[in-house]
């Protein structure tokens, strides 16, 4: 665990041998500070090695396994903690936000009602999770309650914005995250809250003028020479993926906005992105994250070119297509697809549950059950899907996809589809980049990036957004989209 064992100055590297159960602590909390978090994680457990039932190493480990999406990692860990400290409250409240992370919601709220209700994180806890299950006006009464109980409070008032803004009391929720950030203007949580809430509302400007929150948040791999608008003509400028696979096929549409200011633009994603990224527009260069580093003058992550170019949803680059399929894969998947009743619809119904609110990001097949009573095919895009689902939907499943590679197949057949149906995943960014029409499925609480109330999108002019109207339902949007494809079955004949 070397560089946990580095002095700040780095001059010498200091004989771990003697060291205490603090001393690992602190090295292990330095480490998550830098976002080391392999070293952080060694550390946390050789402090616990001296110490099994060390609640802040517990705490520590459960708090990066939240960060690297390992929700059943941070369950134990809490759960540990939880064990070995009956009466800790701080190690309670961390176990039930775990839990509610992984939606395992009615096990936060056993968790939350054992605890006192006359303090005020414990009233904001329990607020929170009746939210997210969908009892919105009761959670409301307890996050307010909480506010009565500690009004001076950072954390409690962030709990209630972020709760008004679940219940799409949006304007309510701005002015409570405002009270929140003067309260503490340091805290970040609550900064980036805000930020994400102004993006939602579409105001890119305020929403992007906080830069310092998004990497409190999400540290950058790299620091030095950061791009922030400087000119790049004849420099070279690294674009890197930092983020979930969509969010790259989103934000590479820029390597030609860049390469138009002269730029030399060199890209560095994912292995499995490599082949089919490689030809994009005014790209220089592309190397996977595993390979050795690029030389640069400047650099910068791609999902903050937006702030960069200072867009706003009206300027956002609309060079659509921006992506491109390989005209020999589009002829195979032509042919496997000939004698199929048209339409052909592709379906993607499951996002990565290890993402960011992946497991609102999915739905069942049983909830597409509308689509299939429509004319036409339905043609599976859900690569990890089974046999059970692939039969519940009646679709076809073209064996092999993407066998040889990362959405090389995926973007061929969604070339050949006249429509494609998906959550809120990659395969439905990497259809809006290809240009296909594209009939997007959005849970009661979204992404910023698909704004409030919208029905379209800036992103893709092809897409088309169908929104949940309550938690955890999706009748009402599939029915609106199967009503939107009936609508083409109408114009057909």
């Amino acid at each position: 665990m070397r560089p946990a064992t580095h002095r700040p100055d780095n001059e010498r590297v200091e004989d771990t041998s003697t060291w205490s159960y603090s001393t690992w602590l602190a090295a292990a909390q330095r480490e998550e500070g830098f976002n080391r978090i392999a070293e952080a994680t060694a550390a946390y457990q050789a402090a616990l090695r001296l110490d099994p039932a060390g609640i802040e190493a517990l705490s520590g480990l459960a708090r990066i396994s939240a960060r690297m999406m390992d929700h059943d990692g941070a369950i134990e860990w809490s759960r540990r903690a939880v064990f070995l400290h009956e009466d800790d409250l701080e190690s309670r409240l961390q176990l039930a936000s775990h839990l509610q992370d992984a939606r395992r919601l009615d096990e936060a709220s056993d968790v939350l009602d054992a605890l006192p209700v006359g303090d005020a994180r414990t009233c904001a806890a329990r607020g929170t999770c009746m939210i997210l299950q969908g009892h919105m006006n009761e959670g409301m009464r307890w996050l307010r309650r909480a506010v009565e109980l500690d009004p001076q409070s950072c954390e409690v008032r962030t709990a209630l914005g972020i709760g008004l803004w679940r219940c799409h009391k949006r304007m309510s929720a701005q002015r409570e995250l405002e009270i929140a950030r003067s309260l503490d203007p340091h805290d970040m949580h609550t900064r980036f809250v805000l930020m994400h809430l102004l993006l939602e509302l579409g105001d890119f400007s305020a929403g992007h003028a906080d830069p310092a929150a998004f990497d409190a948040i999400y540290p950058p791999a790299l620091v030095e020479r950061r791009w922030q608008g400087q000119p790049v003509a004849g420099k070279r400028l690294l674009l890197y993926d930092q983020h979930g696979l969509g969010d790259t096929l989103q934000m590479v549409r820029y390597v030609e906005v860049c390469a138009e200011l002269g730029a030399e633009v060199h890209l560095r994603v994912r292995r499995a992105l490599l082949p089919l990224l490689r030809t994009l527009k005014g790209l220089a260069g592309i190397s996977a994250m595993d390979e050795p580093m690029p030389g640069f003058d400047y650099q910068a992550r791609l999902l903050d070119l937006v702030a960069v170019f200072r867009h706003t949803p009206a300027s956002l680059p609309r060079r659509i297509p921006y992506l491109s399929a390989e005209p020999a894969r589009i002829e195979r998947m032509a042919r496997e697809l000939a004698g199929l009743p048209r339409p052909w619809i592709g379906v993607a119904w499951r996002g990565n549950v290890r993402q960011k609110d992946g497991l609102i990001r999915s739905c069942r097949v049983d909830d597409l059950q509308a689509l299939t009573i429509l004319q036409g095919s339905l043609v599976s895009l859900q690569r990890d899907a089974s046999r059970d689902e692939i039969e519940a939907l009646g679709a076809i499943e073209l064996p092999g996809l993407d066998g040889d590679g990362a959405f090389l197949d995926s973007a061929a057949l969604i070339r050949s589809l006249d429509t494609i149906v998906s959550i809120d995943t990659s395969v439905a960014h990497l259809a809006g980049a290809l240009g296909a029409r594209v009939l997007l499925l959005l849970p009661y609480w979204s992404d910023w990036r698909w704004m409030a109330e919208r029905t379209d999108t800036p992103w893709y002019p092809r897409m088309r957004l169908f929104r949940q109207e309550r938690p955890h339902d999706w009748a009402s949007a599939v029915a609106a989209l199967a009503r939107e494809l009936r609508s083409d079955e109408i114009r057909r004949t």
